[in-house]
């Protein structure tokens, strides 16, 4: 399974760099931002009756999720119990986040270089601000 696989690089990345009590913001694209929301506690789902069995990691505090088509619906489902801070990017597609999209991808924004640049900038931003926030 891909996401249980992907659970334990990210679980094993974080024993080798982040610290026992240090908070983590994860960041992640697609799978891996659902991955993210899983090891925070949400159920992940691939079928009626089967659940991933993924265990949550206490270290992730924040998250930033880059996803298009669910963002509103996470949106309005998490702030029941947390913060969220929402940013849409109308323009972009599934593939605009990625630096080397498929070969059959079709582009929506039309300056990649500088959406990647501007939205790189905004992701450190956010991460800058909460983890000052936590510390």
């Amino acid at each position: 399974m891909k996401c249980s696989a992907g659970r334990r690089r990210l679980a094993l990345t974080l024993d080798a760099l982040a610290p026992s009590g240090v908070p983590v913001v994860g960041v992640g694209h697609s799978i891996g931002a659902s991955t993210l929301l899983a090891m925070v506690g949400a159920g992940m789902w691939l079928g009626p009756g089967f659940r991933l069995p993924i265990a949550e990691d206490a270290r992730l505090r924040s998250l930033c999720l880059l996803t298009a088509s669910q963002a509103q619906w996470l949106a309005d489902t998490l702030s029941a119990s947390v913060t969220v801070d929402l940013c849409l990017v109308e323009e972009a597609g599934h593939f605009s986040f990625m630096d080397a999209p498929p070969p059959h991808a079709v582009e929506t924004v039309a300056d990649k270089a500088a959406f990647l640049r501007e939205f790189a900038g905004d992701v450190a931003d956010f991460v800058r601000r909460v983890s000052q926030a936590a510390g």
